[in-house]
């Protein structure tokens, strides 16, 4: 519920204040947000390849050029992504393992099985890293969408 929400926002800065931490996640925060850009581009490419006529058709994943760039983007990003989680796990510990789940679903992905990209049934790469990012947000208080 939105009560409930609010209520969850109110005490995760009430954490954040006590702790005295605010300016410290507000950093990662922002050098998060180059890194979710790219990741949301390549998670935008992976789900749509224009063509000449449709500039927003589907991708049928026929291409394995277009595949294979979305791919080692996802996989760029790991690095950067495991050292800005583990700089908040080791203040905030309720963002331990998003780091671990990301790299468990890249092994799979790698293994061949696409549907860890962005399967919404599993803890996909596009699951785990928008979980983050809300858990991030909400702990700064920040609505969504409003941070780009």
């Amino acid at each position: 519920s939105d009560a409930g929400r609010e209520e969850g926002e109110r005490r995760l800065a009430a954490e954040l204040d006590a702790l005295g931490l605010r300016d410290e996640v507000a950093g990662v925060h922002a050098r998060f947000r180059p890194l979710n850009r790219r990741f949301s581009a390549a998670c935008t490419d992976w789900q749509v390849r224009p063509t000449r006529l449709d500039p927003m058709a589907v991708n049928d994943h026929t291409d394995w050029r277009w595949d294979e760039r979305v791919l080692r983007t996802l996989t760029s990003v790991e690095t950067a992504f495991a050292a800005l989680c583990a700089e908040l796990a080791a203040r905030l510990a309720r963002f331990e393992g998003y780091a671990g789940l990301y790299a468990a679903a890249l092994r799979r992905v790698g293994a061949g099985e696409r549907g860890w990209v962005d399967g919404h049934d599993r803890d996909s790469l596009h699951l785990v890293w928008i979980q983050f990012h809300e858990d991030l947000l909400a702990t700064l208080g920040i609505p969504r969408g409003t941070d780009a």
